[in-house]
């Protein structure tokens, strides 16, 4: 699992969106609080295009965050940026993520 911050979950979904791949609505990403990190887990590598993966993105657009709000959607990421992306630590807390 890694984790995206709302900065790059924009810049990597207007990424797909500009090569023609799964992206989520901008509107929607647009209204996503900016303090929270959003966990990414690849879903399956795109066999058509080379070095991109399909991705599962846990997102919530409202505070107090309740399963109503929280939503799972798929957004493709290249392979090279995804790696780059921050893992959480070994035993984090609820607090530190």
């Amino acid at each position: 699992m890694k984790y995206l911050t709302k900065a790059k979950l924009t810049a990597v979904n207007n990424r797909a969106k500009k090569v023609g791949g799964k992206y989520i609505d901008p509107a929607f990403v647009a209204q996503l609080p900016d303090r929270f990190k959003y966990p990414a887990c690849v879903a399956l590598p795109i066999p058509l295009v080379m070095g991109w993966l399909r991705c599962w993105v846990t997102i919530g657009a409202d505070d107090p965050v309740i399963s109503e709000n929280i939503h799972t959607l798929l957004v493709d990421i290249q392979a090279k940026v995804f790696d780059k992306l921050p893992s959480p630590p070994e035993r984090a807390t609820v607090e530190e993520l």
